[in-house]
């Protein structure tokens, strides 16, 4: 699989890289969503996004909404948000476009292994 990273904080673009990158998934990072975006436009076959959503430029949601808006084959990329915000609204908007998953940080490892193996299997059809 093809995973990006999206978090202003770089503490947490590494955690969560390395723990992608030890099961063996092919990592890009991004500081911000609107860096985020510039790279999804350009970059094919990124199969899932974690994403934090307070961040400077462009929030997580703002991207995934981005991304949703535009007549692309890119418009049903899979959204996971990783973040501390535990605001009804927030989760309420990410259910409303499409957002996949929510990991609160923070988060365990492990946390991360499951939801890697269960992407990792939907893709495959396994």
């Amino acid at each position: 699989m093809k995973v990006m990273v999206i978090d202003d904080s770089e503490t947490g673009r590494i955690k969560i890289t390395q723990i992608v990158k030890n099961r063996g998934h092919e990592v890009i990072e991004a500081e911000n969503g609107q860096i985020a975006l510039d790279i999804i436009t350009n970059t094919s076959g990124i199969d899932l996004c974690i994403c934090d959503i307070n961040m400077p430029e462009m929030d997580g949601l703002t991207l995934v909404e981005e991304v949703r808006k535009r007549d692309w084959d890119k418009k049903d990329l899979v959204f996971i948000m990783c973040t501390t915000e535990t605001s009804a609204g927030h989760k309420m908007k990410a259910k409303e476009l499409g957002v996949r998953g929510w990991l609160h940080k923070p988060f365990k490892n492990s946390q991360i292994d499951q939801l890697l193996d269960f992407m990792t299997k939907e893709f495959t059809g396994e």
